[in-house]
This record gives C-alpha cells, sequence and structure tokens, in this order.
C-alpha cells in the first residue's frame, strides 16, 4: 500500500503536488495514446520483490488479470500467517504545536503487536529474530514518536 501525498499548501496544490509522480506519469502516458497502439517503450512490472506470494495473489488476480508474481521468498508466520488485521478504536488528538496527530489506541494496539510479533519470532522460518525486520508505518510524526517511546 502506497500512502497519498498529503497537501496542506495552497500553492503546492495549485502546482497539483497532491498528485503522486506515478500517477502524474500515467494519466501523462493514457492522455498521449488516445486510440494508438501501446508505446512497445512501456514496461509492464510483473515481478514483486516485496510482497509475501499469498499477499500479491489477491491484487494479481483482482486488478493485473493474473499478471504479477511474486519474488519473495519471505515464508509466512506460522501462526499469524501472511496478513492479519487488528482494530483500533480511539480518537486522534494534536499535538502541542499543532503540527501533528496521535491516537493513543493506535500507539497502544501497534506497541501491543510489535511484541507479540518479536515474542512469537518463528526462527526456523525466518532465521534469527532481527527487530529491524519489522516496520511500522504511520502518517504521524507525533504518533511514531508515541510508539518509539514505549
Amino acid at each position: 500500500i502506497q500512502m497519498s501525498p498529503d497537501v496542506f499548501s495552497p500553492q503546492a496544490k495549485k502546482w497539483g503536488f497532491q498528485v503522486s509522480l506515478p500517477e502524474r506519469l500515467f494519466y501523462d502516458y493514457k492522455s498521449r495514446q488516445s486510440g494508438q497502439d501501446l508505446d512497445p517503450n512501456l514496461i509492464f512490472l510483473s515481478k514483486n520483490y516485496r510482497s509475501n506470494e499469498r499477499l500479491l495473489k489477491f491484487s494479481s488476480d483482482m486488478f493485473y488479470a493474473g499478471e504479477l508474481s511474486s519474488g519473495s521468498r519471505q515464508r509466512i508466520h506460522p501462526q499469524l500467517g501472511p496478513l492479519v488485521f487488528y482494530a483500533a478504536l480511539g480518537k486522534e488528538e494534536i499535538e502541542e504545536n499543532r503540527a501533528s496527530y496521535r491516537n493513543l489506541a493506535e500507539v497502544n494496539e501497534v506497541v501491543k503487536r510489535v511484541k507479540e510479533l518479536s515474542d512469537s519470532w518463528p526462527d526456523n522460518e525466518w532465521g534469527k529474530k532481527d527487530l529491524k525486520q519489522i516496520a511500522v508505518v504511520s502518517s504521524y510524526r507525533y504518533q511514531v514518536g508515541n510508539i518509539l517511546d514505549h
């Protein structure tokens, strides 16, 4: 999943920065095609090296006519599987200087789940525990700080 570009500056919006570069290129290319055959220089990247094959299958089937394949050989977690969803109900709070937000329910849930993953690290499947292999993504700097403080 790719985060969308959040743009708050009116000038940046005027320049179109709320649209990501890949999206701009897509629409530019599409507008140039208008009924023509596809450009032979267009390359469809069909191999994904970041996603487990079981995760990738859904995207491949739903959006790419089954054309995507996984280059990842990462084994899935024996108890958690390739993907798990959790819910954290809470309220966003604004930082003192009003530059960022946090949701303490999400912070606590993330900390709990990272600890759960660390405690159940499957050495046989993934090798020696390496916590640098766990990534947590948040769109709020204030929330990231709260997660790191735990």
